[in-house]
């Protein structure tokens, strides 16, 4: 799978949308009594990580399965020029898609933060 010039301008102004939208959320008024993890080896967040590699993973894997399905034909050229093609397609949409849901499931909102 390759990407095009402007596949990865777009996924580039995307990722920076994303970093700056994260970076301007505010801390609240008040602290709030809730307590953060007191460990980054805390179950929920390893569950979290977990639960996170294996959708993407699974997404990722059933989209491939799907659009080699459509496109019968496909044979990868690893040394040719970049092609659109329906794979690479698919893999820069869902990719795209996966690097922003990262940002949003991980924000640290309400009780921490305020909103975006």
């Amino acid at each position: 799978v390759k990407y095009g010039d402007k596949q990865m301008t777009a996924i580039g102004i995307l990722m920076s949308v994303s970093f700056v939208t994260i970076s301007r959320a505010r801390p609240l008024d008040r602290l709030s009594p809730v307590r953060p993890f007191t460990s980054i080896f805390h179950p929920a967040l390893i569950f979290s990580i977990l639960g996170q590699f294996s959708l993407h993973l699974v997404c990722m894997m059933w989209s491939v399965e799907q659009s080699k399905a459509l496109d019968p034909n496909y044979k990868p050229d690893l040394e040719g020029e970049f092609e659109p093609n329906l794979l690479n397609s698919v893999v820069f949409l869902v990719s795209g898609v996966q690097q922003v849901s990262v940002f949003v499931v991980n924000l640290k909102g309400a009780p921490f933060m305020g909103g975006l």
